[in-house]
């Protein structure tokens, strides 16, 4: 494995849900997309079981040639074999669970495991800012969704300068989110990298969105009913054609 992964260089990335139906063609399909990276990682009915069947299928299926990183959502979600662990920390969450209680049971359960692991940068942490209040996400931490732009940017800076978190996750599940506020964020930091997530269901939303943020994740849409290939949304953002990494298994 890889262990020096330059997740600060993805322009797109792809969220696959242990919880959903991940078929072979679906894998082959991001695969060939283009993106960037795969993140494992879902909100609900998380096992341990699922995230090793799907960590087991995107090897099988991509090789080590696309790096593969899981969103620690639960301790179920730790297995090894992954590229990097995504550490989230919800700040607008109404309760203390997801600012460190959550994460403090992670380590608990299975600190050791994570520890055992080679490389220093293989535990990333995510400062998230959930900001749709239908997500499954913002009902399950109670997240505050209804803010000012300017609670969003302040935020995004406890992120940034007081936990020195190295991402910001603007999280839109289900819908698309405001690019005019994505933006703001963006050049209202100095150094950490802005994920955005939620409603890129178009070239036309991902292009404007990639021009606001500095990676794209999409998740639903891939396991929506398309009438285009999602290297459709990948070309927008990236602004070129991608082929299959060599080696992998066709």
């Amino acid at each position: 494995m890889d262990y020096s992964i330059q997740w600060n260089k993805w322009k797109h990335v792809t969220k696959l849900d242990p919880d959903k139906n991940n078929s072979r063609e679906l894998i082959k399909e991001v695969r060939d997309s283009g993106t960037d990276a795969v993140i494992i990682g879902g909100t609900q009915r998380i096992t341990r079981e699922k995230v090793t069947k799907l960590l087991e299928q995107v090897r099988n299926i991509c090789g080590h040639h696309l790096p593969v990183v899981i969103e620690v959502s639960s301790p179920e979600a730790v297995v090894s074999g992954a590229d990097a662990y995504l550490i989230p920390v919800v700040l607008n969450s109404g309760k203390v669970t997801w600012l460190v209680e959550a994460h403090r049971k992670v380590m608990q359960q299975i600190g050791e495991l994570l520890y055992s692991m080679k490389g220093p940068e293989i535990l990333i942490p995510e400062a998230y800012v959930v900001l749709n209040p239908l997500s499954a996400v913002a009902q399950v931490t109670e997240s505050r969704t209804e803010l000012e732009p300017e609670e969003v940017l302040a935020y995004a800076r406890v992120g940034e300068r007081v936990f020195n978190f190295p991402i910001v996750y603007l999280e839109y599940s289900g819908i698309y989110g405001d690019p005019r506020l994505v933006r703001m964020v963006k050049e209202g930091l100095r150094y950490a990298q802005v994920f955005y997530g939620g409603g890129i269901d178009s070239a036309a939303k991902a292009k404007e969105m990639a021009r606001a943020a500095d990676t794209v994740v999409i998740g639903n849409v891939v396991y929506a009913n398309r009438d285009y290939p999602l290297n459709d949304l990948v070309s927008a953002v990236k602004g070129i054609k991608n082929k299959a990494p060599e080696g992998a298994n066709v």
